[in-house]
């Protein structure tokens, strides 16, 4: 069953109950971290508070609800798991981004029914090993190599995993100087000389967009375009930004950026840059 609330306790003492929707990660992540409980009347168990396209509340890792909770299960004793003592790099091979920009943008556009429906999809249970088994093969990590192969990659069989999703206020520690596909809307864009830099807001949170010196090594004819984007945001009320790029905090630490290696990297409403500029010409 889902936990729909939870609530606030603090040394012991109940301050209120929080909705899924009166929290976000600023106020869980400042405040109520480790404090949130079951909804459930003297359950035990605490509850943690997962961002995403439609957040949600959880159990908190290991702890156990009241055997009488409506919330109680029962926890299996083991799983399935990867050796993680040898890992394979793996690059992303234009055809994987494409395709996670395309589903990118299509995930960011659905509405609440087709989130919830696409939700109990993945939620439909499956028969699971009460043992640990450990798999001897190696895992695969992604890695963003500034277009340059990666020495040994080609032979290794490995599709590696999933490159993951983030809108900017779901970005968090774990996420710096890791490969992430950031999608959210253009809030701004500032021109720098032939350069740009684009500001993807979610829930008011930014990312800063960056555009650097191996950007325009492996992308030259980008170059000057960027003014096409600030040009088509003035003329359109809603446009959607789907970037891979490495995710880093600002020198400032005041919010995080993604720098983007190549052109067809980034999209804005389903275009790449040269598209848009085509658009234009042909406008």
């Amino acid at each position: 069953m889902s936990i729909l609330s939870a609530r606030y306790i603090v040394e012991k003492e109940f301050i209120r109950d929080y909705t899924v929707k009166q929290i976000d990660s600023k106020l869980y992540h400042g405040t109520l971290k480790g404090s949130l409980y079951c909804p459930t009347p003297n359950c035990p168990s605490r509850v943690s508070y997962v961002n995403g396209l439609r957040p949600i509340l959880k159990t908190w890792n290991k702890d156990d609800h009241d055997p009488d909770c409506e919330h109680a299960f029962e926890r299996l004793k083991g799983r399935v798991g990867i050796d993680t003592t040898q890992f394979i790099d793996v690059e992303l091979s234009p055809e994987r981004k494409k395709r996670a920009l395309k589903d990118a943008l299509a995930k960011y556009n659905m509405s609440e029914d087709e989130i919830e429906q696409q939700r109990q999809k993945r939620t439909t249970k499956k028969d699971n090993p009460t043992t640990i088994i450990r798999n001897s093969k190696p895992s695969a990590n992604l890695v963003l190599t500034n277009g340059e192969e990666v020495a040994g990659v080609g032979n290794t069989g490995f599709r590696g995993p999933n490159l993951r999703k983030r809108t900017p206020d779901m970005l968090k520690d774990l996420d710096e100087n890791q490969p992430r596909l950031i999608m959210g809307l253009v809030k701004d864009v500032r021109l720098i000389e032939s350069t740009a830099e684009v500001v993807v807001i979610e829930k008011g949170v930014e990312t800063h967009v960056k555009f650097e010196e191996v950007f325009y090594a492996n992308s030259p004819t980008y170059s000057g375009l960027f003014h096409l984007i600030k040009r088509y945001k003035s003329e359109m009320t809603r446009v959607v930004f789907t970037g891979i790029g490495q995710v880093r905090l600002s020198t400032a630490k005041t919010h995080y950026e993604l720098s983007v290696f190549n052109g067809e990297d980034f999209e804005v409403n389903g275009m790449i840059l040269t598209t848009l500029a085509a658009y234009y010409r042909g406008a």
